[in-house]
């Protein structure tokens, strides 16, 4: 009976320890991809030009 409570408190520390590193590595990420670092500037009286090349299908309404 002991051996069986050290397997679950092995499995429970194990996805304890599992949880906060992905937690950790989560947060890292995020924090990654929202610092880019380039910040893009537009001048005054810009004009955006699109390329609308593709066909472009109906879309329907839900």
């Amino acid at each position: 009976m002991v051996q069986f409570f050290k397997f679950v408190l092995a499995t429970v520390v194990g996805l304890l320890v599992f949880s906060i590193l992905g937690f950790f590595l989560l947060v890292g990420l995020v924090a990654l991809a929202g610092s880019s670092g380039s910040d893009k500037s537009v001048a005054a009286n810009s004009v955006l030009e699109l390329k609308l090349e593709a066909d472009f299908g109906a879309q329907s309404e839900r």
